[in-house]
């Protein structure tokens, strides 16, 4: 025979003697309003109690206490009460709060019996609250009037924060602000003018972002997890810039401008692509010359060296591309150059310019020997077309043997744009002219079939003397 369930008036006289978790030892469940009907009666009788003190009431997260409140309200104050009494002081005060606002976490909301009866609110802050303590309380803050001193108080300012916590923008661009307003008062300054943020720019670091309290209640950005976060500092103060009309003067900086960028921001061909333009712009602009032509490219050529992409500040607030010299382009001013001239459109005048014809040379002896080799083939060949030969037959170099002396070498541009074969003939031949076409003609595939036609020992160097002679043997003027 099935136990019968027991009535409501015998569930309140066995609440009178052991409380009303009674209802867990009869295994049974009371719906709201019968909750709030035996409520009503132990309450005239003087016993201190509320619906959620029944174990699992059904409804009772959802619902209302006759006079308006909710009872996830009422719940969440007699927590925080409870935590006040332990500590010893007002919750409704911020110096109060701030004592107990720590221990505001699932684990409290858990654990902690509120009240005489033992009543824990795992349920509610589980099913009401999706475990989000600081959903819990900033409802309890915003709803009832003696709270109204810390409603400054933001569910990011709990701790440990849920991760929804920062999925709003809202949310994320209004603790930017507060954390650029802070830095700002510690300068004296105004974070929304070009003169005031530039002061605080220098201390935009990760580090600095983590550690920096925005508000009374010491939080820091530390927390913020996401799409958005402290490893991305330009990325979560940019957002701030480019949507808040405050900061309407200062939106022309960008993510380069940071003393710390995202590691991925030098990996941007676009933004590589605006760095290294703006520094050829600024270049250009201080000689008074148009970068995309032939004549006003050679004009600033000369000052296309890593001392001036060091140095030289390619907007007002002061970046300069020696972190992306390095970083990017191994510290090659050519290679940054001509990574944006082969594509951007408004280069495509001077798509002739190579790596050699910039100043300075790579610093890899593997790199230079192969720039010989090329420029010096660059040499012959505007020496044989002048003299109308095929370079690449011996009878061609034969005619143009005479050409290619030191003074060929030294003084002869190889293009238009002036470059000569000096420099980098001293470097790496030791300024020998026979070097350099021996060296040519040994390792470029153009004359692999002339090497037969030379006399065994030519270009080895264990030729005799008389062999030795390429003006003899091999028809090119040996320097002397």
């Amino acid at each position: 025979m099935a136990k019968k369930r027991p009535t409501l008036d015998e569930i309140i006289e066995l609440t009178r003697l052991e409380g009303p978790s009674v209802v867990k030892r009869l295994r049974t469940r009371l719906h709201i309003e019968d909750a709030e009907f035996a409520c009503e009666i132990l309450k005239q009788e003087g016993h201190t109690i509320e619906s959620f003190d029944f174990p699992n009431t059904i409804s009772v997260w959802q619902s209302m206490r006759k006079d308006g409140i909710n009872y996830t309200t009422i719940a969440t104050e007699k927590l925080i009460n409870k935590l006040a009494r332990e500590k010893n002081v007002d919750p409704t005060t911020y110096d109060g709060f701030k004592k107990i606002l720590p221990h505001l976490t699932a684990e409290t909301f858990h654990h902690l019996p509120i009240n005489q009866w033992g009543t824990k609110l795992q349920g509610m802050i589980t099913k009401a609250f999706s475990d989000s303590p600081s959903k819990a309380v900033i409802e309890l803050i915003n709803a009832n009037p003696r709270f109204e001193t810390i409603r400054d108080l933001r569910d990011y300012d709990l701790p440990r924060a849920p991760r929804d916590s920062w999925i709003s923008k809202t949310a994320i661009r209004e603790a930017t602000t507060l954390l650029l307003y802070r830095l700002a008062n510690n300068q004296n300054v105004d974070p929304t003018t070009y003169d005031g943020f530039a002061k605080i720019l220098p201390h935009l670091t990760k580090e600095a972002i983590s550690d920096t309290p925005i508000n009374r209640w010491g939080t820091t950005l530390s927390g913020m997890r996401g799409p958005t976060s402290v490893e991305r500092p330009s990325e979560l103060i940019l957002d701030l810039i480019n949507n808040d009309a405050r900061f309407d003067g200062i939106r022309d900086l960008r993510e380069y401008d940071f003393p710390s960028s995202p590691k991925n921001t030098l990996k941007n061909p676009d933004i590589l692509m605006e760095m290294t333009s703006k520094l050829i712009e600024t270049i250009a602009q201080e000689e008074k010359a148009n970068p995309t032509t032939y004549e006003g490219f050679r004009k600033i050529l000369p000052r296309l060296k890593q001392q001036n992409f060091n140095k030289t500040k390619i907007n007002r607030w002061g970046t300069t591309l020696e972190s992306m010299l390095t970083k990017t382009y191994n510290g090659s001013p050519s290679k940054a150059i001509l990574d944006l001239i082969n594509k951007d459109q408004r280069f495509e005048q001077i798509r002739d310019l190579r790596e050699y014809d910039f100043p300075g040379l790579p610093k890899n002896s593997t790199k230079n020997k192969e720039l010989a080799r090329t420029m010096t083939y660059e040499l012959v060949k505007r020496v044989a077309e002048e003299e109308k030969a095929d370079p690449k037959t011996y009878d061609g170099l034969k005619k143009i043997r005479y050409r290619l002396d030191t003074q060929s070498f030294t003084s002869k541009p190889i293009n238009r744009w002036g470059t000569t074969v000096y420099t980098i003939l001293r470097i790496v031949y030791l300024g020998s002219p026979s070097k350099a076409i021996e060296d040519l003609i040994e390792n470029h595939p153009d004359f692999q079939h002339i090497k037969t036609m030379i006399p065994k020992g030519a270009l080895d160097g264990h030729a005799s003397h008389h062999q030795k002679r390429l003006d003899v043997d091999y028809p090119i003027k040996q320097n002397r």
